[in-house]
């Protein structure tokens, strides 16, 4: 039995921001092409970039249109909530982001 992915969002130490976030961008569609349901590991993340929000954000409308599932794999951390409430993404309190749920 195939259990659904958990990708990870890590700050490499030896690769720049922009390899960090082509890693997660397609570590992220890989899963997605492959299993019903992935939940994103936002645990190891130090210096959140509003990147990561954005690809994070055209894979839940992907997810959406062909019937796959995110999740976040905890809650986010006050850095990553700074983050999103400067982009404006914690208005209205959208329960993928302030729970960490699967999006509907």
């Amino acid at each position: 039995m195939m259990t659904d992915p958990i990708v990870r969002i890590d700050d490499g130490v030896d690769e720049g921001p922009l390899e960090r976030l082509s890693r997660f961008r397609d570590a992220l569609n890989t899963s997605l092409s492959q299993y019903p349901s992935v939940a994103i590991d936002l645990s190891e993340v130090r210096d959140p970039d509003i990147r990561f929000v954005q690809i994070i954000e055209a894979a839940r409308i992907h997810a959406a249109a062909t019937g796959a599932d995110i999740a976040l794999a905890g809650p986010i951390d006050a850095g990553f909530a700074r983050l999103l409430e400067r982009a404006g993404f914690m208005t209205g309190a959208h329960p993928f982001w302030s729970q960490g749920a699967t999006i509907q």
